[in-house]
């Protein structure tokens, strides 16, 4: 899985590793070769991460706000694990359900 971090805010080395083994983690429920871009930015008082991540012939953009950085990333993180759990069952049902027909 190729990952791109891109950072408007200054964080410290072990935050941005921290957020390259969780996007890492998401690789096991992803559809073939995946590339991810983390973005990470303030505005106003609000800490906004963006995730866009590239899988299959899919494409999956999440974007989370909070005031908390740490609360920030965790959302969006655990909304990308989500989100790409339903996208892995929605096309694994769809490809056993076209074995189905044509067995019949």
């Amino acid at each position: 899985m190729e990952i791109r971090v891109h950072l408007k805010i200054k964080v410290n080395s072990d935050f941005e590793n921290y957020v390259r083994e969780k996007i890492v983690g998401l690789g096991k429920v992803a559809l073939g070769p995946t590339t991810a871009d983390f973005y990470l930015r303030k505005e106003g008082p609000a800490y906004v991460s963006e995730l866009v991540i590239h899988t299959g012939h899919q494409t999956v953009f999440l974007k989370e706000s909070d005031p908390e950085l740490n609360r920030s990333v965790d959302e969006l993180l655990h909304k990308a694990r989500v989100k790409l759990s339903r996208l892995h069952d929605k096309v694994i049902d769809r490809s056993h359900r076209q074995k189905m027909k044509e067995e019949k």
